[in-house]
């Protein structure tokens, strides 16, 4: 930013993307963001499914999100254009069974569905050989989504199709063009059966390994472990291991079980010969061959469509599982929602209609109040300027200059010597008598006992 002066001047400015570019569609503006929450009382397993499915979607949603029980579906859509939201994932539970509602906010579509049969993560976990655990690295980014088997299912049922544009825009699309592939670390399968038409919905973690080298010769390149070597009459058995005819080595330690060896290191089976990777990814440098490996992370579900509505948890049912409804049933139900809709609209017009009547009326009585005050200032400012300025202060004595004038308030009076009465300082402070020609009763400390008459114009003669 260029200096101008002591001060610097901003030139350049943020200008807004005019939709031409390369990345608009996984710009960040418009990036899908989910919002998973639970409706009404689930039970513990349930609540823990909705954890996973936060970690799941992540980074695109709310991980931490706080719950309250008095949260409705109209506070969620409410704040859905403040957060950016696109998308509701509403998990729920009745006596017949568990549903997950999927939601595009703020205008729909919304699918239903079954919960068929669920696994945590935990449990899946559990019963691997060699779990693999997220690392805050792992979810850094969005997950690659995978949708199998929906492609020609999506040209000849409507539903499906939308019910698949439902899951493709709840993940952040990738641009393979831009794409870092050390950033996919994770893989979300939505898969569907062509014959019951169900949908499974699984979670893995993607792992990048060099291909050719087998478990041993991998441990020691990639870990820093040692081998076993006990077995071996030479160090060529551990590159180059001699077995049976499917390479499987004689050695302990070079081979543990068939899942685990790759391609071209038995030297017995069929190489693949797999393309080398155009980026490094994660200790596979750029051009080596690599092998890649999906382990299941969880959660895992079963579900089944039930019904499919135009709006947000409502609006017109395009697609019911276990109602199926003739032409004229159709009809009513679309005429019931267009006077429905109707209904809301005038109702909300009259709405506005109070609210602005109220506002002007509220503003008409602020009007006529502030009108009054300012009329109620200038009577009083009217009435002050009558009486002379403000109020006067009342004395006691006939003549301002006469002698022993009396203050109401009974305080102190400089008596200036004009009455004939002496003092043998030459005139203090007395206290004021009230009345004309008043005698001081005292006898003075300092004089010699004599009384004062205390006549207009005399002179004060004593006696003893």
């Amino acid at each position: 930013m260029p200096r101008r002066g002591s001060s610097r001047r901003k030139r350049r400015t943020h200008v807004a993307d005019d939709g031409g570019g390369a990345n608009d569609a996984v710009g960040p503006a418009k990036q899908p963001r989910s919002l998973v929450v639970r409706r009404g009382k689930v039970p513990a397993p349930l609540r823990e499914l909705v954890t996973d499915i936060r970690s799941m979607l992540l980074p695109a949603t709310a991980e931490r999100l706080k719950e309250r029980r008095r949260n409705t579906l109209r506070d969620y859509t409410a704040v859905a254009p403040t957060l950016g939201l696109s998308h509701l994932w509403l998990l729920s539970a009745t006596e017949t069974g568990s549903y997950l509602k999927i939601a595009g906010v703020p205008v729909g579509p919304t699918a239903t569905f079954r919960v068929d049969a669920y696994s945590l993560a935990k449990d899946v976990r559990g019963f691997q050989r060699r779990p693999v655990s997220l690392s805050p690295a792992d979810v850094r980014s969005p997950p690659l989504l995978v949708l199998n088997n929906w492609g020609a299912a999506a040209a000849a049922d409507k539903k499906v199709a939308l019910v698949a544009e439902l899951f493709r825009h709840t993940v952040p699309p990738l641009d393979v063009r831009t794409v870092v592939l050390s950033d996919v670390r994770r893989v979300v399968l939505v898969d569907r059966e062509d014959a019951s038409g169900a949908i499974h919905l699984r979670q893995y973690a993607l792992r990048v390994a060099r291909a050719g080298l087998s478990r041993a010769v991998r441990k020691m390149i990639v870990r820093g472990k040692v081998p076993h070597l006990a077995g071996m009459a030479d160090i060529a058995d551990l590159v180059n291991p001699s077995g049976t005819a499917t390479g499987m080595a004689t050695a302990a330690g070079v081979w543990s079980s068939d899942s685990e060896a790759d391609d071209g290191a038995g030297g017995g089976g069929a190489t693949a010969e797999l393309p080398p990777l155009p980026q490094a990814v994660r200790g596979v440098r750029r051009g080596a061959r690599s092998s890649v490996k999906l382990v299941e992370i969880g959660p895992r579900l079963r579900l089944s469509l039930v019904k499919v509505e135009a709006g947000v948890c409502g609006g017109e049912v395009l697609y019911h599982a276990h109602v199926v409804k003739s032409a004229a049933e159709a009809a009513a139900t679309a005429s019931r929602l267009v006077e429905r809709e109707e209904t809301r609209k005038r109702r909300r017009e009259e709405q506005e209609s109070n609210v602005a009547r109220k506002a002007e009326a509220k503003r008409a009585k602020r009007e006529r109040r502030q009108a009054a005050a300012a009329a109620r200032a200038a009577e009083r400012g009217a009435a002050t300027a009558a009486d002379g300025g403000g109020l006067r202060s009342g004395d006691s004595g006939s003549d301002g200059g006469a002698e022993g004038d009396s203050d109401d308030e009974g305080g102190w009076v400089i008596d200036d010597g004009e009455e004939g009465e002496s003092s043998d300082d030459g005139g203090g402070y007395t206290p004021d008598g009230g009345s004309d020609g008043g005698s001081d009763g005292g006898s003075d400390g300092g004089s010699d006992g004599g009384s004062d008459d205390g006549s207009d114009g005399g002179s004060g003669s004593g006696s003893d």
